[in-house]
């Protein structure tokens, strides 16, 4: 979420390649931040093929960064960078 936060809307593809991880991998923690509402995505038309979503952060999610102390919660480029 930091690198969301710092970037703004951003591809799982793009996420991944900044933390140096797979983007299926990123794709499930933005499933999981999107079942709390903590993240949404948008669909862009690049041309030929699926559309590629792009992900956000959504207002919900200062309900569960209040929850948190700092740096305690870590997940998609880490909570520590709020």
């Amino acid at each position: 979420m930091g690198l969301i936060k710092r970037n703004g809307a951003s591809s799982a593809i793009a996420l991944a390649r900044s933390l140096k991880v797979s983007a299926m991998a990123v794709r499930q923690h933005l499933y999981a931040l999107q079942e709390q509402r903590l993240v949404a995505f948008e669909e862009k038309s690049g041309g030929v093929g699926r559309p590629l979503k792009e992900w956000r952060l959504t207002k919900g999610r200062g309900t569960l960064l209040s929850r948190c102390a700092r740096g305690a919660c870590r997940l998609v480029g880490g909570w520590h960078s709020f």
